[in-house]
């Protein structure tokens, strides 16, 4: 049966947009491999392959085959802590396939799926998500000292001994580039930009992850609408109000720090632009990435969440319906 009206001819296919998703993580999971050892890619594999396999007992050839399944299976193991054990993403990766059965498919989906599966395993068995030890990251840190009181006059970067790489940059940097502008870059930010300072599978990898966004972004399988939104939501209210919480004053805010130092950038290039879960045209695109970096701001600076990126897109997933209703084009005729 042909779909109903408005049809619009685009030129990037189901297949090659999967196949872009697919290359642009590659690299993540590459790195990932390099810093963990097999245990992600032992997770992709679980996740994408049980996804896939169960889709296909199911539909038993009834229906066309995609891969979307293995694309939300990456996506899934994406928000999961590097070490976590396999058989979680293994049933990840069947819980997917029953939440589509249950909305019908792709396009009565209205909320993210991936995300979905990850806040139902975290719910469910917490302790492989449970994060303890003295080695944490900048947004741990900051999101302790919030908690706790201790904000005065502290920065989380000054409480991490930097390396040797970024010692050797960040006065590379200062001597030949920020110099022209009087600006000073202190130490830390050149490890938190390169992963250095990471302890879960992608959140840190800034620079690798502003790579493959460009790709993503040239090849239109994302629209930059919505990274757009989502960083000036989450960085004007940081560089505004931000100070405050370290006493300050007004337009301080560690900006870099609230995006580079969790998954954010990940969230916004992967997970709020999947096509099954945002809303459908330009102007829903700047609404719903405002609302998401304005939740992430509050959420992290209440105190309630060091990083909070992959609950805020599931929560605002719950919008997407009514933003596409109050904020949808006008009819022409």
């Amino acid at each position: 049966m042909p779909s109903h009206s408005p049809l619009v001819f685009d030129t990037v296919s189901t297949r090659r947009l999967h196949a872009v998703l697919a290359a642009c993580m590659a690299p993540l999971f590459f790195v990932a491999f390099l810093r963990w050892g097999w245990n992600p890619l032992l997770l992709l594999v679980g996740a994408s392959a049980s996804a896939v396999f169960l889709e296909f007992a199911w539909a038993r050839g009834k229906a066309p085959w995609d891969s979307e399944l293995a694309v939300w299976g990456a996506l899934f193991v994406l928000a999961l802590p590097p070490l976590a054990p396999w058989p979680l993403a293994v049933l990840g990766g069947l819980l997917l396939v029953v939440l589509k059965r249950l909305f019908g498919g792709t396009t009565g989906l209205w909320i993210n799926p991936a995300l979905a599966v990850w806040a139902f395993c975290r719910l469910s068995w917490p302790q492989f998500f449970a994060r303890n030890g003295a080695n944490l990251s900048p947004l741990e840190i900051f999101h302790k000292a919030l908690t706790s009181g201790s904000l005065d006059g502290a920065n989380p970067m000054a409480s991490l001994a930097p390396s040797a790489l970024d010692q050797t940059w960040t006065s590379s940097l200062n001597n030949h580039v920020f110099a022209w502008l009087n600006v000073n870059l202190p130490p830390g930010y050149v490890d938190l930009a390169a992963g250095n300072l990471s302890l879960s599978m992608i959140a840190g990898s800034g620079i690798l992850l502003l790579g493959v966004s460009v790709w993503l972004l040239v090849a239109r399988v994302i629209p930059w609408e919505i990274p757009a939104a989502a960083a000036l939501g989450l960085g004007i209210p940081t560089w505004i109000f931000g100070g405050l919480w370290f006493h300050k004053g007004w337009f301080t805010g560690d900006v870099l720090l609230q995006i580079f130092g969790g998954s954010f950038l990940a969230g916004i290039f992967f997970w709020a632009t999947l096509t099954a879960s945002r809303p459908f045209c330009r102007k829903t695109w700047f609404v719903w990435g405002a609302l998401v970096g304005l939740a992430l701001f509050a959420l992290r600076f209440s105190g309630l969440q060091s990083d909070g990126t992959p609950q805020v897109i599931l929560a605002m997933g719950l919008l997407v319906p009514w933003i596409d209703h109050f904020f949808r084009p006008r009819r022409l005729s």
